[in-house]
């Protein structure tokens, strides 16, 4: 995946081949490039069947192949050598073959390994150390090297061989050790595991970073001439420091939970690994950039957390709107996953933009909360070291209580429960229960911290996070669009948009507009749309009020408009959200003052006027205002976008959860520390560029 992603930076079109089923389940096998997708051409093949490779290769004109799949795992190629070599010695010859027939000026990388020089005949080991192989895994890399290296000599194609060094990350297989060790850390500190079994922990290995090590595999092809490279840091550690260092990360001593067991010794090992890279060095100029700790530590920081709501995209909301801008920001930090409530019976599990999300299945509502029993169980089975709950969320609640989890607990309180108080009432000890277990509360603004019962009480628990949005989208001006809409509706627009709830306060727009001479659009649906409709008619302002219904797009409409209105009436409007998307397209926002985070997310006299709720008279007046006063909408639309950038910007929102999880988990952050987005490329076996 680092390869992928690096390259499509250096703007290649990337090809990848994956097994068929990984196109037939993309949700499953493909979810860790699910953000790489839609700039990825994945292929079905398999590296046992040359007509399928034959076949993938002969329809595209590639310049550039990276042939990195194989059975990868040492110690099952002790356990099934046949599949081993069939896969990494037929795989690679089958590559070759393919496009020595077919596309013989493309340039071709082999993965080399390692494990190659097995009982090494010399330290540190070079390009021409020789190979004593000790597993049927380094047999086959041996078998590959030479095939391409006789491609090269005997066709006189550009075959490049890469000896690649361990190259580790957090994006690393749970079956490898380092995979398994930072993993057990993380387990071992939350009390979700008491003991790790390791085989040789004097072991010698050199490990870098995959993303420095791609960047070698990419600057090979561009060389004049194919050889052959030796790629490493030049340093040893045993795996015994790899557990020192790891585990002293967390703040824990390894001889407490590391225990040897000699099952997972090798029947033949391999004590010492340690490349000499001088030869990359000084013809390819490359270095390596991460240093053993920094990757001992990114892969210990890689953390799991799992999200519950109500509802997941494409089921709108402003809740879920936010769980999946959220988790999209952070699946990049740590390993997001997400449980929520399907409309149906059936449970079902996929990926949406990467995240993997299980959608429990439904045997009804109560009170417009889902009653999804199998939902206990899937938070019971997963093994987040971070449960994050969203309320108000009575399922979600009941569920974390049942299952027992002993991860650390975070609750977003997005709001307060106003309409069904009786209910909520007789919900609240469990309410209160979880939120003694909290490990932190994440409040959207300091106003409902100061304004809920409920906050107040878990006050020092809480951290205020306010909502954000992805501001690149509303920077793309349709300027056609928002013409056509000027032309239709101006010259004077008004716009407000939300579901015809009661919450609103629809109705009180409505009766302000006998006092505008403007248009007012409503944007959206909901159960109150024909009583409002019949309102505007009963007052004689239909012709001032156009009820637009659903949109495809709403920036445009923001774009288009004077300003924004956000007349809502009770506290049950926790925050609106749909500010901040006028805020981001640098709209003024005419909003109410409730005792909720309304008036904070747009601030009266600042980045719009604030009237009081329900009153007809004082929101008339600042529509007025602003509509008469081109000045002052310009002062407070550049204001409002300022606060977007500095306040409620997706990537804020983001860097602020984390520092609540890294907080809660007792992780603390360097100065300058540099994270890495962390998909993979998974169940591919070639990457093939054109």
């Amino acid at each position: 995946s680092y390869l992928a992603e690096h390259l499509i930076n250096l703007g290649y079109e990337v090809h990848g081949i994956v097994r068929r089923v990984a196109l037939e389940q993309p949700e499953r096998r493909l979810g860790r490039i699910a953000h790489l997708q839609d700039k990825l051409k994945l292929h079905s093949g398999s590296l046992e069947s040359y007509p399928s490779i034959f076949h993938v290769i002969s329809r595209h004109d590639f310049d550039e192949c990276y042939h990195l799949a194989a059975q990868s795992f040492v110690a099952e190629s002790f356990a099934d050598g046949f599949s081993t070599m069939s896969v990494n010695v037929d795989g690679t010859h089958y590559m070759l073959a393919a496009l020595r027939e077919l596309r013989p000026e493309c340039r071709f990388y082999f993965a080399g390994s390692s494990e190659m020089f097995g009982r090494v005949k010399e330290t540190p080991q070079t390009e021409t150390t020789p190979f004593h192989p000790r597993s049927p895994y380094g047999i086959s890399k041996v078998a590959g090297f030479y095939l391409t290296m006789n491609y090269r000599e005997a066709y006189e194609m550009f075959c490049v061989n890469g000896i690649l060094f361990n190259h580790e990350s957090p994006r690393r297989g749970f079956e490898f050790v380092t995979r398994k060790i930072t993993s057990a850390v993380a387990r071992i500190k939350f009390g979700l595991q008491s003991e790790l079994r390791l085989g040789n922990l004097d072991a010698h290995r050199d490990w870098g970073h995959a993303a420095d090590y791609v960047r070698a595999m990419h600057l090979m092809l561009q060389q004049e001439q194919p050889d052959d490279y030796v790629v490493a840091t030049g340093e040893t550690h045993t795996v015994r420091e790899f557990c020192e260092l790891a585990f002293s990360e967390a703040g824990l001593d390894y001889h407490d939970y590391v225990t040897v067991d000699r099952q997972f010794y090798r029947p033949s090992e391999v004590d010492l690994l340690i490349g000499d890279a001088r030869k990359a060095r000084r013809v390819l100029s490359w270095e390596p950039h991460q240093t053993f700790g920094q990757l001992v530590r990114e892969m210990v920081r890689r953390f799991r957390v799992l999200h519950v709501g109500k509802f997941y995209p494409p089921h709108r909301g402003g809740i879920e709107t936010h769980l999946e801008l959220v988790c999209e920001g952070l699946r990049r930090r740590c390993d997001v996953s997400v449980v929520v409530a399907n409309d149906g019976l059936r449970t079902i599990s996929s990926r949406a933009g990467g995240v993997p999300v299980t959608r429990v299945g439904t045997l009804g509502h109560l009170a417009g909360t889902s009653i999804s029993p199998g939902m206990t169980r899937a938070i019971r089975r997963h093994p987040a070291e971070i449960i994050h709950i969203h309320w108000p969320n009575p399922t979600a609640v009941a569920a974390y209580l049942l299952s027992g989890h002993p991860g650390r607990l975070i609750i977003t309180y997005h709001s307060d429960v106003v309409r069904q108080r009786i209910l909520a009432k007789g919900f609240e000890p469990l309410l209160r229960k979880v939120l003694d277990r909290a490990a932190a509360v994440i409040a959207t603004s300091p106003c409902y911290v100061e304004t809920s019962d409920v906050l107040r009480a878990v006050k020092e628990k809480c951290h205020v996070i306010p909502l954000g949005l992805c501001t690149e989208p509303y920077d793309s001006v349709n300027f056609a669009e928002v013409e056509r809409i000027q032309s239709k509706y101006g010259p004077r627009i008004l716009l407000s948009v939300g579901r015809h709830v009661y919450y609103k306060g629809f109705e009180y727009l409505i009766a302000a507009m006998q006092h505008v001479n403007a248009k007012v659009l409503l944007v959206g649906n909901g159960p109150l749309r024909r009583d409002l409709e019949a309102l505007a008619k009963r007052l004689g302002v239909d012709d001032r009020v156009v009820f637009l219904g659903e949109v495809n797009d709403v920036i445009p409409y923001y774009h288009a408009a004077d300003m924004f209105v956000l007349p809502s009436i009770t506290r049950s409007e926790a925050f609106g959200i749909v500010q901040i998307e006028a805020m981001a397209c640098g709209r003024p926002v005419i909003n109410t003052s409730l005792d909720s985070a309304v008036p904070f997310v747009s601030i009266g006299g600042e980045t719009g006027l604030t009237v009081a709720p329900q009153n007809v008279e004082q929101l008339a007046w600042a529509m007025n205002l602003l509509l008469d006063d081109a000045d002052l909408r310009t002062q407070f639309g550049r204001a409002a976008r300022r606060r977007v950038e500095t306040e409620f910007a997706a990537d804020v929102m983001t860097e602020r959860t984390l520092e609540v999880y890294e907080e809660v988990l007792g992780i603390t952050r360097s100065s300058n520390e540099v994270y890495r987005g962390e998909t993979q490329l998974e169940d591919s076996e070639v990457s093939v560029l054109d």
